[in-house]
């Protein structure tokens, strides 16, 4: 089990992260989304090739929507963070 803490992010981070990784899904950039992500316990190829990016992060997202995807593996900063929004 894995100690968690919970960062508080802006709105704006939480779209462009989530976008920022769903861009590197799709152009499948196998290097980039390496070098932005921590996931040592997730085979990344595994990962993308059985992603589905269901469309990019907008403002019409709720918190709890943005929260939801930012807790998820390659979105998340860290495995051991849990997030959540804060208005810009």
């Amino acid at each position: 089990m894995s100690i968690q803490s919970t960062r508080t992010i802006t709105r704006r981070h939480a779209i462009e992260r989530i976008n920022e990784i769903n861009l590197l899904i799709r152009t499948l950039k196998f290097k980039a989304l390496e070098d932005c992500v921590c996931e040592p316990d997730y085979d990344l190829e595994s990962f993308v090739n059985s992603a589905e990016v269901e469309g990019d992060a907008s403002e019409d997202w709720t918190d709890k929507m943005l929260e939801h995807t930012m807790d998820r593996p390659f979105y998340r900063h860290s495995l051991f963070e849990n997030y959540t929004i804060e208005e810009d």
